[in-house]
């Protein structure tokens, strides 16, 4: 992409502004079923100010932000892992399901069967 080509090089740059890109509709269509759907989009873009190309043989001076966030980074302390007793194997977690559904009788569900309203009318030209 472009002369020349710079091998194993820093480029540093700003964050300019963050915005939306232009409406772009989509629109499909079925030709003689009715079907017809509109659809926005708004792509997000950065606009971005290239500062400073460093090609490999220079030391990239630092900001000051980079170095306000050293600064800031403090060595954390470990923290204590808490020991959480080991899942169940599956094989154990099946069982254990199988022996909870047979504990709980399942009710059956019954049908009611209603006369339909064909005999209904039979009966009566009868």
């Amino acid at each position: 992409m472009g002369t020349p080509l710079l091998e194993k090089a820093q480029v540093r740059a700003d964050v300019v502004k963050n915005f939306k890109d232009g409406k772009v509709i989509i629109f499909k269509k079925k030709r003689r079923k009715q079907y017809r759907r509109t659809r926005g989009h708004r792509q997000e873009l950065t606009r971005v100010k290239i500062v400073e190309i460093i090609s490999e043989g220079k030391i990239p001076p630092s900001t000051p932000q980079e170095e306000k966030a050293k600064e800031e980074k403090v060595p954390k302390e470990p923290e204590v892992k808490k020991v959480i007793a080991k899942k169940e194997t599956k094989k154990e977690e099946a069982e254990e399901k199988r022996e909870k559904a047979s504990k709980t009788p399942t009710k059956k569900k019954t049908r009611i069967k209603r006369a339909s309203s064909s005999k209904k009318v039979r009966n009566k030209e009868e």
